[in-house]
C-alpha cells in the first residue's frame, strides 16, 4: 500500500460512535466553537451492535487509531469507491474535521458527492532493492608439498640400502642370499653388521619447504540504493475568510443571511448550512443544528 489516497471534499459525512473513542480523540484538543481540520485514514470493520450487527461498514482511523465508523446506510453508498481505490494499490482516506460537540469531542468527514466520478491512477510499484549476491568464496587448496618431498625421500632411502645389500663381502660375484645360505655362520653375521652401518650413514632427508600462504580472496560488495518512500500528504489549508461554526463556508461578515429570506445582509448563502458552533448569524431557526434550510 502507498500513501493516503486523499478524496475530494464535496459534502459533510457524519461519524457515529466517537462516544467509545473519547481516549483517542482526546490526543487532538480543539476549544469550543473551533473546528481543526486533520487526515482521517478509511477501513472497513464489522458493526458489533444494532440492526445491522455482522454488517461491514467503514471504520475512521485518525494515525492508525479507530476513532469512530459510518453507519451502515453511508457505508453502502461508498463502498465501491473505497474498493476500487484498495484494488488499484492505494489507502483510502479524506479530509476530517474534530471538534467538541453534544457527545464530547465529534469527528465529521469531508466526502465526495456519491454521483461524483473520481480518477483513481493506480499506484506506482515501490521499487525493491535487488538481493545481494552470494559470492562463492574459493577453496583454500594447499598444495601436499611436504607429502611428494617425504616420498621421494624415502625411496631414496630404500634405494641406498638396496644399492648397499647387493654389495658382496669377498671378491666373488655371488648375490646376498647365496652368502647367506653358505655354512659358516659368521660370514652371514658380518654381513649383516656391515648393511647395518651403511644405512645409519645415510644422510637424512632435507625438510619439506613450508607450504605458501593461501591467496586472500577479495569480496567486491553490491551496493544498492533504496528509493525513499514518498513524504505524506500534506492537509490543505482551511478556506480563509470562512466563521469557524459553520460548514461549509460562511463568509466573516457584519451579518449573513440565507439567500431567497427575509434579512438584509449584506452577505448570502445557501443552505443546508451546518452549525458546529455558536450560531452568531442566526441561520438556525428552529435550532435543529441545520441553517437555511
Amino acid at each position: 500500500m502507498t500513501g493516503l489516497f486523499m478524496l475530494p471534499a464535496e459534502v459533510t459525512v457524519t461519524v457515529t460512535r466517537e462516544e467509545q473513542h473519547q481516549q483517542a480523540l482526546g490526543r487532538y484538543p480543539v476549544a469550543a466553537g473551533v473546528a481543526r481540520q486533520v487526515a482521517a485514514e478509511l477501513a472497513w470493520c464489522t458493526i458489533e451492535t444494532g440492526k445491522y450487527r455482522g454488517e461491514r461498514a467503514v471504520e475512521v482511523r485518525l494515525d492508525g487509531m479507530r476513532v469512530g465508523e459510518l453507519t451502515y446506510a453511508m457505508s453502502e453508498r461508498y463502498q465501491d469507491l473505497l474498493t476500487e481505490i484498495t484494488a488499484r494499490g492505494h489507502q483510502p482516506g479524506c479530509q476530517a474535521l474534530v471538534y467538541i460537540g453534544k457527545r464530547g469531542i465529534e469527528v465529521s468527514l469531508r466526502m465526495p458527492k456519491v454521483e461524483s466520478h473520481v480518477p483513481i491512477p493506480l499506484a506506482r510499484p515501490v521499487a525493491s532493492a535487488p538481493a545481494q549476491a552470494h559470492e562463492k568464496k574459493p577453496r583454500n587448496k594447499k598444495r601436499p608439498v611436504w607429502i611428494a618431498a617425504a616420498v621421494a625421500g624415502f625411496l631414496f632411502l630404500v634405494g641406498l640400502i638396496n644399492s648397499t645389500d647387493e654389495k658382496p663381502t669377498s671378491g666373488s660375484t655371488a648375490p646376498v642370499a647365496d652368502v647367506a645360505s653358505a655354512p659358516p655362520a659368521t660370514t652371514t653375521t658380518t654381513t649383516t653388521t656391515t648393511a647395518t652401518t651403511t644405512s645409519s650413514a645415510v644422510p637424512a632427508a632435507p625438510p619439506p619447504p613450508p607450504p605458501p600462504p593461501p591467496a586472500t580472496p577479495t569480496t567486491k560488495k553490491s551496493t544498492t540504493t533504496k528509493q525513499a518512500p514518498p513524504p505524506p500528504p500534506v492537509p490543505e489549508e482551511p478556506a480563509q475568510n470562512c466563521h469557524p461554526n459553520y460548514e461549509p463556508c460562511v463568509p466573516v461578515a457584519r451579518d449573513v443571511d440565507c439567500k431567497g429570506g427575509s434579512g438584509n445582509g449584506p452577505e448570502y448563502v445557501d443552505g443546508p448550512i451546518r452549525v458546529i458552533g455558536k450560531d452568531v448569524y442566526g441561520l438556525d431557526d428552529n435550532k435543529n443544528g441545520i441553517g437555511c434550510e
